[in-house]
């Protein structure tokens, strides 16, 4: 190393740590997200998560397993939040337009419809229960 100003000597700093601790936890936590997903893709159902709004709901989570059943990807879901409803048989959606503020008075609610898959065909008998979770401090309560 060449001298530092006036002919002193550079200053090195050298921070050893162990992070074996550090990179078992994140091994864990790769493990658990593994798992996590294999269950939600290995599931026949299709997991999903929303936020209730003033407006209605946003979906804020959609199992990949979806596009199995439905033919669309999740993202879809996600970008375009009137899809969903969208494919829903014209018949069936009358009873649909009135779930979340079912959902907000019951705390679960039960559905079934015809959906129309992305290739064009309803799928008939499509069953959705739904289970509104609270949020708590102390997690979610039903």
């Amino acid at each position: 190393m060449p001298p530092g100003p006036e002919g002193q000597a550079p200053l090195s700093i050298a921070d050893d740590q162990d992070i074996t601790s550090r990179k078992n936890t994140l091994d864990a936590l790769e493990a658990t997200q593994n798992r996590l997903e294999y269950l939600l893709t290995a599931n026949p159902a299709v997991i999903y998560s929303f936020i209730l709004t003033n407006n209605g709901y946003t979906l804020t989570f959609i199992s990949r397993n979806v596009v199995k059943l439905t033919g669309f990807d999740p993202d879809e879901f996600l970008l375009d939040p009137t899809l969903w409803e969208r494919c829903i048989h014209p018949e069936d959606s009358r009873g649909i337009s009135s779930w979340v503020e079912a959902l907000r008075q019951q705390g679960h609610l039960t559905l079934e419809y015809r959906f129309r898959h992305k290739d064009g065909q309803f799928l008939c008998g499509c069953a959705i229960r739904c289970v509104f979770l609270l949020p708590t401090r102390s997690g979610l309560r039903r």
